[in-house]
């Protein structure tokens, strides 16, 4: 008789069990997935995450839900769904993701027949595939890993639960449910065999999915379909108005916001610049991009750019020395802008988009807010600490300078008289200039030396923090600052040293943009949110050049090379990323580059490479195979030449091999099977009764033939048979408890001992 691998079988209820939270689990991963592309639907997504996590954890709870509520849900949601996507034309999108929130919820909570599971697994999937395709994040790989995960183990539970005909009770299927009780019963079914066949498949299938995606043809939904290009709104702090505050908020944050690669460290400078807006104009405590270059066509540029490099006159600032080719990745939903680090030769994209350049401002715009990774590539990038500015530009400021009382009306609105006016009232106004007399700057000063004494002044006075102490007041919030204020962040910097230099007469813009980063392991440079910051740049009259100034203590002044002082690192400029984050950081730059990178190109290019790759294994094999037949007939010739035996002797040698393993092919067979197949595992308990089996049996037998030899009495021979049984029960029967397991073991040791005296006492007797 011999002993099933395992005892413990699971119940049809228990295999419903494992259905259900499988459901409830692939709720959650598509949950997941589906945060970063919300739209406005967070608040119900975080509800239904918050329900299914509860009913999860307390599954007894969704048994409570009366049946007739579940047959008259659907009419609900259906009149739901529909009043949501009427009132939400013509944007769909968001009513979409709702209603599918909704299906997932509602399929998840009841009990589910084998047909209901595979429509909560299609779901799950379309809500992975659909994120995916717009976002093209590192956790979507994440997440189609545990999908087919979580699939394939709903769908072989689906399986086993489908082939039993038994109907199973479903009122009192969560009646007395306990999480420890019923882990137990299911580790205790585990068969590893199987799960090692389950790993096997799905390491095959990844394999598979991975040889797909090498070979299927280059294919972008989102440009094929108009439904994938949506858009989302970017981090307030690079918008087209930046409020006092809003920067500093994103430098909270600690995400990655831009990774660059193809670079070394001799490309990026110890305190790197990466420009991304300037703004123009200043209302009331916010900078803005002024209304008339934005809606003006004669200041921007307006073109759809495809795959190819873009190279125009209008988009290059100067021929850098260098064409190397620099990849930039921006995470989703950070700007429309792009961050530039300073003069490049070309530009080019990964995908056909909608791009708008303003020549006067340097600054390339997309059509809309990317919920995905956007990519980019600059080639022959150069850094710079200033721009120069368009001649026409550069008349009308000068114009400006020598008479800035022509500023008025609605020239205030157009750029670039924008960069001189203050926008202040009267007395705000002679504030400044009491605050500039105060300074005793030097008369008739350029605006370099005006900048790096500015600059100094701010270094000294005030410190840098994150809680700024502005005075309380109804006047400007900056100019309220300057007033009485010792601490502050970047805006405030940069537009106290915007108001004080429009006052003195030197056209001034703020930039808003990335300061610092750091290396990654995979010889990239990772910008974080952290170090998010504004800046300013002011006309240089004698260069006819914007140059660019921090008065941020900790900033360079106007140096794009400088590391700054020790406040830099307050502002996050050395922070290194250590343990998980960088290793997490490390493997997005590798899923950039192989995955979201993987055009037709470098399709191509993996193609040639692996083709003559396995020219090069054809030629070597050849070349083995020639080489090997040579040696072996001159091996050949010379051993029968020299009349040596020993070629014989291998041959003889090797047939007798061949021979032996043949006749033993069965012995040979059933080793290997012995081997590698399914042994059983035996446990101490049952291997101990069976030595004992193997002792008691033959030994009874003989006492019991010689009874009335040895007077042996008719209960002793009976409790013989009862632990023979009970050996036997606990050898090849169900499982005993440990203690009533060692509790025979020991009384059958016992009763052993006695009949092995009884058949000493018996050769005595025969012996007489």
């Amino acid at each position: 008789m011999q002993e099933s691998t395992r005892q413990v079988r699971l119940s049809l209820e228990d295999l419903h069990r494992i259905k259900w939270i499988l459901g409830g689990l692939l709720v959650l991963l598509a949950c997941w997935a589906l945060l970063p592309v919300a739209f406005g639907s967070e608040v119900l997504l975080l509800l239904i995450s918050g329900l299914m996590l509860f009913f999860l954890f307390q599954p007894r709870f969704s048994a409570l839900i009366p049946p007739v509520a579940l047959r008259l849900l659907p009419s609900f949601l259906g009149i739901m769904i529909a009043i949501d996507l009427v009132s939400s034309a013509p944007d769909f999108l968001p009513a979409i993701i709702r209603m599918m929130l909704l299906l997932l919820l509602y399929r998840a909570l009841p009990l589910r027949t084998g047909r209901e599971d595979m429509q909560l697994l299609l779901l799950s999937l379309f809500c992975l595939i659909f994120s995916g395709v717009l976002t093209v994040s590192l956790g979507f790989a994440v997440q189609i890993l545990l999908f087919s995960l979580i699939s394939m183990a709903l769908m072989f539970v689906v399986c086993m639960a489908e082939v039993s005909t038994r109907k199973v009770d479903t009122a009192n299927l969560w009646k007395g449910f306990r999480w420890r009780g019923f882990l137990r019963r299911v580790w205790g079914a585990m068969n590893f065999r199987l799960l090692g066949v389950g790993v096997i498949f799905f390491a095959f299938l990844v394999t598979v999915s991975s040889l797909i995606f090498v070979l299927i043809p280059r294919f972008q939904p989102d440009e094929a379909w108009t439904f994938f290009q949506i858009n989302t709104q970017a981090q307030s702090g690079f918008s087209e108005t930046v409020s006092l505050g809003s920067v500093s908020e994103i430098a909270l944050n600690d995400n990655l916001a831009l990774s660059v690669d193809g670079v070394s460290e001799e490309d990026i400078p110890a305190n790197p610049y990466w420009r991304m807006l300037v703004l123009d104009a200043y209302r009331n405590g916010e900078f803005v991009l002024s209304s008339w270059i934005q809606n003006n066509d004669r200041n921007a540029v307006r073109r759809r750019v495809n795959r190819r490099s873009l190279r125009d006159a209008s988009f290059e600032f100067k021929e850098p020395d260098t064409d190397k080719l620099w990849t930039f990745y921006l995470e989703g939903q950070i700007s429309r802008f792009l961050p530039i680090p300073g003069s490049y030769q070309s530009v080019k994209f990964t995908r056909s988009e909608d791009i708008q350049y303003f020549p006067q401002l340097r600054n390339i715009r997309t059509e809309g807010v990317s919920p995905r990774t956007f990519a980019y590539q600059l080639q022959g990038v150069a850094w710079a600490a200033g721009f120069p500015a368009e001649d026409d530009e550069v008349s009308i400021l000068r114009t400006a300078m020598e008479e800035p009382a022509q500023i008025a009306g609605e020239l205030r609105e157009i750029y670039p008289y924008t960069t001189l006016d203050l926008g202040l009232s009267q007395r705000e106004r002679g504030f400044l200039d009491q605050y500039l007399k105060a300074l005793d700057l030097p008369e008739e000063l350029s605006a370099h030396r005006f900048a790096e004494h500015l600059v100094a002044h701010f270094h000294d006075e005030f410190g840098y923090s994150l809680s700024p102490d502005i005075p309380e007041g109804v006047s400007d919030p900056i100019v309220r600052w300057l007033e009485g204020g010792n601490v502050g962040h970047c805006e405030l910097f940069a537009g106290g040293f915007t108001l004080l230099a429009r006052a003195a007469g030197y056209p001034t813009r703020v930039v808003v943009g990335f300061n610092g980063g750091n290396w990654s392991g995979v010889n990239s440079f990772s910008v974080r949110n952290r170090h998010a910051h504004a800046w300013v740049e002011i006309f240089d009259e004698a260069d006819g050049m914007w140059l660019r100034f921090d008065p941020t203590p900790g900033g360079a002044l106007g140096d794009a090379d400088s590391s700054g002082d020790a406040q830099f690192s307050e502002r996050g400029g050395d922070y290194l990323p250590s343990g998980l984050g960088a290793w997490v950081d490390d493997l997005r730059i590798i899923w950039y580059r192989r995955v979201v990178n993987f055009d037709e190109a470098t399709q191509m290019g993996m193609a040639r490479g692996l083709l003559d790759r396995l020219k090069g294994l054809q030629s070597s094999a050849t070349e083995l195979w020639e080489r090997f037949k040579s040696k072996g007939y001159e091996w050949v010739q010379v051993s029968f030449r020299e009349r040596s035996w020993s070629a014989l002797f291998w041959v003889i040698f090797a047939t007798l091999i061949l021979a032996t393993f043949w006749r033993f092919r069965r012995f040979f067979r059933f080793s290997m099977r012995s081997w590698f197949g399914s042994r059983q595992k035996v446990s101490h308990a049952r291997k101990e009764a069976g030595r004992l089996l193997l002792k008691f049996r033959p030994l009874r037998t003989l006492l019991i033939g010689k009874k009335e030899v040895l007077d042996l009495e008719a209960e002793r021979c009976a409790r013989w048979k009862e632990i023979e049984d009970s050996l036997e029960a606990l050898r090849y029967g169900p499982k005993h408890s440990q203690r009533t397991s060692l509790s025979l073991i020991k009384r059958a040791s016992d009763e052993l001992r006695v009949m092995r005296r009884f058949r000493r006492q018996l050769k005595s007797e025969v012996s007489k």
